[in-house]
């Protein structure tokens, strides 16, 4: 057999004509296509080094013009070859067949179509990569093989989904744990609950408060002291700047880790939305309400509840704190033992609930992270029936790699708008002895960041990124 057509051929569905095609000599409907087909050229020998060929209407792939690309002898049609293929069109048309060509000089002529269908494939290679990305951003296979039958009438199997959405998840996840980001050294942790084959677990997930972007999450079967030290040392190669604060829902977990080496120069906030959650139950705990939380408070519980609140609202650390003395002062021992209960855990925690007062990169509540957290619950089957725990964490990099890849993008946007109002300044200002260093510093890291990018985007681009038509 001789080689195929060298280039890529083109499929074309239809040609569009007109009434003064017709007048000189009434030609046939097959030259008036091929001159449009092949415009300028001799629509007796076009150039076939890029053939073109019609869909037609059994589904069978014809040549537009087939003649042999070596010799020009007019081909000989030479069976079908049955082979069905789902294109990437927007209504992804069937294919029952290619018809084969023979010349009889130079044998058998065949037309490459791998720029659609992979060799050896039923459906475009766009399916599979739609398929990974919705995956990635929260379907499970079941709801993807619905998603295309919605969309193009046609889908690949479960099961052919799952092995895409496999692969590409195991190469996101061998870069998102080897590659750095861009990083602030003030995150956000928390954690999700999870059912993993009936028995808990729990994914451990952080989230930077600056730049958007997060590490790499993991899968543990407990959490404790141990798992999260573990968890933490995990990711300390992908961050560029070190842990230095850390927004929290609770304090339970970490035991005296922040006292240990290597990790006491972590400033730790407490949450206040979640302290404050916690702190309105038991006041209505205290009050007899037990779980009214939508009745008003009786008194004097409604004047507990706004005299510990209010240290929450203040704008320093220290006004936080002379208030909440004001607020002791006001209600120990005049209420009830359960309310002096709350005061002493109130103040016992007070230096983590408004350490971001005076380490301001840090910020008052766990938002960023507990966003993050929603949008890997996206995954309806993550918290409550997934069967492995190499399947949550597949689950777990996917969505991580193709946020991170995001974030690249934004990150990139927004230094180089940077880096040119530097050289603004510089321009305007050349003896300032502090804008150039500040220049070449941005420089060198924007540099940098387009070298880690470069290497989440050889696993984009093979597995995630849409291809175009191939014409």
């Amino acid at each position: 057999m001789r080689d195929p057509f060298s280039g890529t051929p083109l499929i074309v569905g239809a040609v569009q004509t007109q009434l003064s095609d017709y007048w000189d000599g009434i030609p046939a409907v097959g030259t008036v296509a091929r001159a449009r087909l092949y415009p300028g050229a001799e629509v007796e020998h076009p150039e076939v080094s890029l053939p073109k060929l019609a869909l037609g209407a059994t589904g069978v792939i014809e040549l537009a013009w087939p003649f042999c690309p070596h010799c020009g002898h007019k081909l000989a049609k030479w069976g079908v070859n049955p082979r069905t293929l789902i294109l990437d069109k927007g209504h992804a048309p069937a294919v029952n067949g290619i018809q084969r060509y023979r010349c009889e000089v130079h044998g058998e002529i065949s037309v490459d179509l791998g720029a659609w269908v992979p060799n050896g494939a039923t459906y475009a290679d766009n399916f599979r990569r739609r398929a990974c990305r919705l995956v990635g951003h929260g379907h499970t296979p079941a709801d993807v093989r619905e998603i295309f039958l919605d969309c193009y009438d046609r889908s690949p199997s479960v099961s052919s989904i799952r092995t895409w959405a496999r692969e590409a998840a195991i190469e996101a996840g061998a870069v998102i744990r080897t590659t750095s980001i861009p990083t602030s050294g003030f995150f956000g942790y928390d954690e999700i609950h999870l059912r993993v084959n009936g028995q808990k677990g729990y994914a451990l997930t952080m989230a930077d408060l600056h730049t958007g972007f997060c590490p790499p999450a993991d899968y543990s079967p407990s959490i404790n002291r141990s798992a999260v030290k573990a968890y933490f040392n995990g990711i300390k190669h992908v961050l560029v700047d070190p842990m230095a604060g850390l927004v929290v829902d609770g304090a339970i977990n970490f035991g005296d880790l922040f006292r240990t080496r290597g990790f006491d120069q972590i400033t730790v906030q407490r949450c206040q939305t979640h302290y404050k959650k916690n702190l309105n139950e038991k006041i209505y705990e205290a009050a007899g309400m037990g779980k009214k939380l939508k009745d008003p408070l009786p008194p004097p519980y409604d004047r507990v509840k706004r005299e510990l609140f209010v240290p929450f609202k203040r704008s320093t650390g220290l006004r936080a704190e002379i208030q909440l003395v004001v607020a002791d002062g006001r209600l120990r021992g005049k209420v009830s033992p359960a309310v002096d209960a709350l005061l002493d855990d109130l103040v016992a925690h007070a230096p983590a609930l408004f350490q971001y007062h005076y380490e301001t990169r840090l910020q008052r509540t766990n938002n960023r992270d507990e966003c993050w957290n929603s949008e890997l619950e996206r995954y309806p089957s993550l918290k409550t029936r997934m069967k492995t725990a190499a399947g949550v964490r597949r689950v777990l990099d996917a969505a991580t790699f193709l946020h991170n890849w995001d974030a690249f993008t934004a990150y990139i946007k927004e230094m180089e708008a940077k880096n040119e109002k530097l050289r603004a300044f510089v321009k305007q200002d050349p003896r300032n002895a502090d804008l150039k260093p500040e220049l070449q510093g941005a420089t060198v890291h924007l540099r940098y960041v387009r070298q880690w990018q470069a290497r989440y985007a050889e696993v984009y681009n093979r597995h995630y990124m849409i291809l175009q038509d191939p014409y």
